[in-house]
């Protein structure tokens, strides 16, 4: 799987993680136990995803529950190849 986000247009103000995980991994990062993941961007305001996965299934996971103060929308054109 390619997934390409180079498209990405967010506030300045807005930071957040974008990531890839398993069923598993999404499941233990939801309730703030240790995760493993393929990708995980850092905080960021603007990001691209540039990820090679085998087949399967993953969750993309969006995450801007540590922004407080900026604005909670995040906005994306995202192309699976």
């Amino acid at each position: 799987m390619y997934l390409d986000d180079s498209k990405r247009k967010v506030g300045a103000a807005t930071i957040f993680r974008f990531l890839f995980s398993t069923p598993t991994g999404f499941e233990n990062w939801k309730n703030h136990h240790s995760a493993s993941t393929y990708y995980n961007s850092g905080k960021v305001t603007v990001g691209t995803i540039d990820a090679q996965l085998g087949s399967g299934t993953y969750f993309l996971v969006f995450d801007n529950t540590f922004s407080l103060l900026s604005n909670k929308a995040i906005s994306s054109d995202i192309k699976i190849q």
